[in-house]
């Protein structure tokens, strides 16, 4: 017996039907999910494989069963992607299935004499052959929470697990999902391979026209393509770049730290991820962003890389420009007394220099909310400043005040404020 996701509520009205409805709805929608992962894992009727054999083998052995499977529950069936001890049978009715069951709750279910149980007692694996007595399945849950099958273990004799035998068995159905996606990852690996066989072509012609500089390595780090930018940003041709050529590119004093990042990252099988100088062989210096990824075949093994290198020179200087002018204001203002402050709307986001924070006496980057801000200025000052802002949202004119303000320590002052309104959009 399975659950019946196409069966319908009583149509009586009210509340409960209403709520019944909703939730056969959910029940649908979760089911279809389920089933549309299930598919994409493309592991329904592979060939049998050393690895599930053996996780297989190691369930039975753990809770001493005779049978032990793997089983995947699609829409009508249940087919075993492993199986011990029912050897000739590849895959039961869904609605025969105690896996189907299974699928319903994150939990372990078991079920320590069939026979007994009101659920299994009609059921023909339990009346006929094998004759199940005893059952006990763990889910099969992927990331997405989708529950695709189960880790289960039959006996011939009613009985009960130990609880260390459920905790083991909880833990090797864990294993059994990282086998999956193990085999889920190989299949990506295989199509993606194919594809860059059938489209290598296609990909030097539209990688030629990419702003941003493209190579591929071999496993041992040897150069087998770059594409037009990073021969433009090196200066180096295609034939220079390929197999130790492209490491020539690199800065003299930049090459041990990125041979041991690219060692690092590759014995670990990580991406590379690194900022480091290019010399041209005209001596000009570039800074490129440069990041890889391993490539590996259907057995794991890395068998190349490929990676992009982005020219981020202009970038860099225009950063450092930037910070060298920013901090130039800063002393300025300093010097000057003067700083800057800014209100973003409709969030009310304030921002205040660091010679601000200087003059009311609050710590550098500090950020105050707006009662805050308001709240420094003395007497009639927050009402004239808040009227002075009224007004140029009204008007679009700026304004200009001296008030009176007291600092955070205390200290009475006496400040000019001058704003200005920045509209957007009209607002």
């Amino acid at each position: 017996m399975s659950t019946d996701v196409s069966a319908r509520p009583a149509a009586d009205g009210g509340p409960e039907a209403g709520a019944a409805t909703a939730a056969l709805e959910e029940a649908r929608d979760a089911e279809a999910q389920r089933l549309v992962r299930l598919h994409s894992l493309r592991l329904l009727d592979t060939a049998a494989e050393p690895l599930f054999d053996g996780l297989a083998r190691l369930a039975s052995q753990l809770a001493g069963t005779p049978i032990a499977l793997i089983s995947l529950v699609d829409a009508r069936r249940q087919w075993f992607k492993a199986n011990i001890g029912l050897e000739g049978v590849s895959e039961t009715p869904r609605t025969m299935a105690f896996c189907a069951h299974t699928i319903q709750s994150p939990e372990l279910l078991e079920v320590p004499d069939a026979a007994a149980d009101e659920r299994f007692a009609d059921n023909p694996l339990v009346i006929g052959a094998p004759g199940v007595r005893f059952y006990a399945g763990v889910p099969l849950s992927l990331e997405g929470g989708e529950r695709i099958g189960s880790l289960c273990v039959i006996d011939r004799e009613p009985r009960s697990l130990t609880s260390a035998q459920r905790e083991q068995l909880a833990e090797l159905a864990k294993v059994v999902v990282q086998a999956i996606g193990l085999h889920e990852r190989a299949q990506l690996v295989q199509q993606a391979q194919a594809a860059l066989a059938i489209s290598e072509a296609k990909f030097r012609a539209l990688s030629d026209e990419l702003p941003v500089g493209v190579y591929h390595a071999d496993a041992q780090g040897r150069g087998t393509y770059t594409n037009a930018s990073w021969q433009a940003t090196t200066g180096l041709t295609l034939e220079q770049s390929l197999g130790d050529g492209w490491a020539t590119a690199i800065h003299a004093d930049d090459r041990a730290k990125v041979f041991a990042r690219w060692s690092e990252t590759a014995q670990r099988g990580e991406r590379f991820v690194l900022d480091y100088r290019m010399q041209r062989p005209d001596g000009s210096v570039r800074t490129v962003h440069s990041r890889a990824q391993p490539l590996r075949d259907d057995t794991g093994a890395i068998t190349g890389f490929v990676g992009t290198a982005e020219d981020v020179t202009e970038r860099l200087q225009a950063e450092e420009r930037l910070r060298d002018s920013e901090a130039f204001l800063d002393r300025t203002g300093r010097l000057a007394g003067v700083g800057g402050w800014e209100v973003r709307l409709p969030e009310v986001a304030i921002h205040w220099s660091d010679q601000i924070c200087r003059i009311h006496e609050v710590p550098l980057g500090h950020r105050p909310s707006l009662a805050e801000a308001l709240g420094y200025y003395r007497d009639d000052g927050a009402k004239l400043i808040a009227a002075a802002v009224k007004r140029a949202m009204a008007t679009g004119e700026g304004y200009e005040l001296e008030l009176p303000l007291r600092t955070a320590r205390g200290r009475p002052i006496w400040g000019r404020t001058v704003g200005e309104v920045e509209f957007r959009d009209g607002k």
